[in-house]
Protein backbone atom coordinates (compact mmCIF):
# COMPACT_ATOMS: atom_id res chain seq x y z
CA UNK A 1 0.00 0.00 0.00
CA UNK A 2 0.94 3.81 -0.71
CA UNK A 3 0.11 6.19 0.73
CA UNK A 4 0.76 9.85 -1.13
CA UNK A 5 3.12 8.04 -2.91
CA UNK A 6 5.19 6.11 -0.39
CA UNK A 7 5.18 3.20 1.72
CA UNK A 8 4.01 3.71 5.35
CA UNK A 9 6.72 2.40 7.90
CA UNK A 10 5.54 0.45 11.24
CA UNK A 11 3.49 3.55 12.97
CA UNK A 12 4.68 3.43 16.38
CA UNK A 13 7.65 2.71 18.11
CA UNK A 14 9.66 3.63 20.95
CA UNK A 15 12.66 2.59 23.40
CA UNK A 16 11.88 1.38 27.08
CA UNK A 17 14.49 2.94 29.41
CA UNK A 18 14.92 0.96 32.38
CA UNK A 19 17.36 2.89 34.62
CA UNK A 20 20.21 0.78 36.36
CA UNK A 21 23.44 2.49 38.38
CA UNK A 22 26.23 0.29 36.26
CA UNK A 23 24.06 0.88 32.79
CA UNK A 24 20.37 1.70 31.78
CA UNK A 25 18.25 -1.41 30.31
CA UNK A 26 16.85 -0.17 26.73
CA UNK A 27 14.22 -2.54 24.97
CA UNK A 28 12.78 -1.55 21.70
CA UNK A 29 9.26 -1.93 21.37
CA UNK A 30 7.84 -1.23 18.14
CA UNK A 31 3.54 -1.96 17.17
CA UNK A 32 3.52 -4.67 14.99
CA UNK A 33 1.16 -6.85 12.79
CA UNK A 34 0.89 -10.16 14.96
CA UNK A 35 -2.83 -11.27 14.34
CA UNK A 36 -2.40 -13.80 11.78
CA UNK A 37 0.82 -15.12 12.64
CA UNK A 38 -0.82 -15.90 15.96
CA UNK A 39 -4.12 -17.28 14.84
CA UNK A 40 -2.24 -19.59 12.87
CA UNK A 41 0.10 -20.98 16.06
CA UNK A 42 -3.58 -20.69 18.10
CA UNK A 43 -6.93 -20.71 16.64
CA UNK A 44 -9.59 -18.76 18.22
CA UNK A 45 -11.48 -21.13 20.52
CA UNK A 46 -15.22 -22.09 18.85
CA UNK A 47 -18.05 -23.15 20.92
CA UNK A 48 -19.98 -26.29 21.35
CA UNK A 49 -22.88 -25.98 18.74
CA UNK A 50 -26.20 -28.45 19.35
CA UNK A 51 -27.44 -30.03 15.84
CA UNK A 52 -30.38 -31.19 14.62
CA UNK A 53 -30.71 -34.77 13.36
CA UNK A 54 -29.59 -32.80 9.94
CA UNK A 55 -26.72 -31.83 11.15
CA UNK A 56 -28.07 -27.86 11.09
CA UNK A 57 -26.73 -25.77 13.92
CA UNK A 58 -29.38 -25.34 16.59
CA UNK A 59 -27.88 -23.91 19.33
CA UNK A 60 -24.23 -22.78 19.84
CA UNK A 61 -23.69 -22.57 23.99
CA UNK A 62 -21.60 -19.67 24.74
CA UNK A 63 -22.27 -20.09 28.21
CA UNK A 64 -20.33 -22.99 28.14
CA UNK A 65 -18.03 -23.47 31.18
CA UNK A 66 -14.92 -25.03 29.01
CA UNK A 67 -15.45 -22.30 25.90
CA UNK A 68 -15.16 -19.56 28.41
CA UNK A 69 -12.19 -21.03 30.27
CA UNK A 70 -10.75 -21.85 26.74
CA UNK A 71 -11.27 -17.99 25.59
CA UNK A 72 -9.67 -16.84 28.73
CA UNK A 73 -6.49 -19.09 28.03
CA UNK A 74 -6.65 -17.78 23.91
CA UNK A 75 -7.22 -14.22 25.36
CA UNK A 76 -4.18 -14.20 27.63
CA UNK A 77 -2.00 -16.13 25.18
CA UNK A 78 -3.01 -13.35 22.42
CA UNK A 79 -1.86 -10.63 25.06
CA UNK A 80 1.56 -12.50 25.66
CA UNK A 81 2.14 -12.89 22.14
CA UNK A 82 1.89 -9.35 21.08
CA UNK A 83 4.45 -8.39 24.11
CA UNK A 84 6.87 -10.37 22.75
CA UNK A 85 6.80 -10.15 19.07
CA UNK A 86 6.85 -6.43 20.33
CA UNK A 87 9.93 -6.77 21.73
CA UNK A 88 12.65 -6.58 19.42
CA UNK A 89 15.72 -6.78 20.97
CA UNK A 90 15.48 -9.28 23.68
CA UNK A 91 16.35 -13.25 23.25
CA UNK A 92 14.44 -15.43 25.55
CA UNK A 93 15.24 -18.11 27.39
CA UNK A 94 12.29 -19.98 28.41
CA UNK A 95 10.34 -18.52 25.75
CA UNK A 96 9.84 -20.08 22.18
CA UNK A 97 7.65 -18.35 19.68
CA UNK A 98 6.17 -21.61 18.06
CA UNK A 99 5.23 -23.03 21.12
CA UNK A 100 2.08 -21.02 23.04
CA UNK A 101 2.49 -23.18 26.07
CA UNK A 102 5.66 -21.23 26.78
CA UNK A 103 4.63 -17.42 25.80
CA UNK A 104 3.57 -16.77 29.59
CA UNK A 105 7.47 -17.90 30.81
CA UNK A 106 8.46 -13.96 29.49
CA UNK A 107 6.99 -12.26 32.79
CA UNK A 108 9.07 -14.77 35.41
CA UNK A 109 11.64 -14.98 32.97
CA UNK A 110 11.75 -10.69 33.85
CA UNK A 111 11.98 -11.35 37.22
CA UNK A 112 13.77 -13.77 37.73
CA UNK A 113 16.79 -11.38 35.12
CA UNK A 114 16.49 -8.62 37.84
CA UNK A 115 13.32 -6.75 36.89
CA UNK A 116 10.95 -5.51 39.27
CA UNK A 117 7.11 -6.31 39.68
CA UNK A 118 6.67 -2.35 38.34
CA UNK A 119 8.95 -2.74 35.58
CA UNK A 120 6.92 -5.87 33.87
CA UNK A 121 4.08 -3.62 34.36
CA UNK A 122 5.79 -1.00 32.51
CA UNK A 123 6.82 -3.29 29.91
CA UNK A 124 3.00 -3.99 29.44
CA UNK A 125 1.68 -0.75 28.96
CA UNK A 126 4.14 0.74 26.95
CA UNK A 127 3.74 -2.53 24.81
CA UNK A 128 0.12 -1.72 24.55
CA UNK A 129 0.48 2.10 24.54
CA UNK A 130 2.71 1.60 21.03
CA UNK A 131 -1.01 -0.70 19.73
CA UNK A 132 -2.92 1.89 21.03
CA UNK A 133 -1.68 5.16 20.38
CA UNK A 134 -2.13 8.11 22.80
CA UNK A 135 -3.90 11.22 21.83
CA UNK A 136 -0.28 12.68 22.14
CA UNK A 137 1.32 10.62 19.96
CA UNK A 138 -1.57 10.82 17.33
CA UNK A 139 -0.90 14.34 17.35
CA UNK A 140 2.99 14.02 17.34
CA UNK A 141 2.14 11.79 14.17
CA UNK A 142 0.44 14.44 12.39
CA UNK A 143 2.86 16.82 12.89
CA UNK A 144 5.27 14.87 11.66
CA UNK A 145 3.46 14.16 8.59
CA UNK A 146 2.54 17.38 7.76
CA UNK A 147 6.06 18.40 8.20
CA UNK A 148 7.06 15.95 5.95
CA UNK A 149 4.24 16.99 3.79
CA UNK A 150 5.73 20.53 3.36
CA UNK A 151 8.94 19.29 3.14
CA UNK A 152 8.16 17.77 -0.05
CA UNK A 153 6.43 20.51 -1.15
CA UNK A 154 8.50 22.27 -0.87
CA UNK A 155 10.45 20.16 -2.96
CA UNK A 156 8.33 19.88 -5.77
CA UNK A 157 7.97 24.09 -5.69
CA UNK A 158 11.94 24.58 -5.94
CA UNK A 159 12.47 21.75 -8.63
CA UNK A 160 9.57 23.50 -10.61
CA UNK A 161 11.66 27.04 -10.29
CA UNK A 162 15.28 25.29 -11.42
CA UNK A 163 13.82 23.94 -13.85
CA UNK A 164 11.77 27.15 -15.18
CA UNK A 165 15.34 29.01 -14.93
CA UNK A 166 17.03 26.48 -16.95
CA UNK A 167 14.56 26.97 -19.25
CA UNK A 168 14.81 30.91 -19.93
Amino acid sequence: MLIDGAKINIPFEKDIIIFRPEKNVVLHVAAVPYEKEFETLCPTPQPPVKRDLEGNAVEIDYNDKKYKQAVKEWTEKRFNFMVLKSIKNVQWETVLLEDQNTWHNWRQEALTQGFTDPEVYRILNETLSTHSPSQEMMDKMREDFLASTRLKAEASDQSSQDIEKDSI
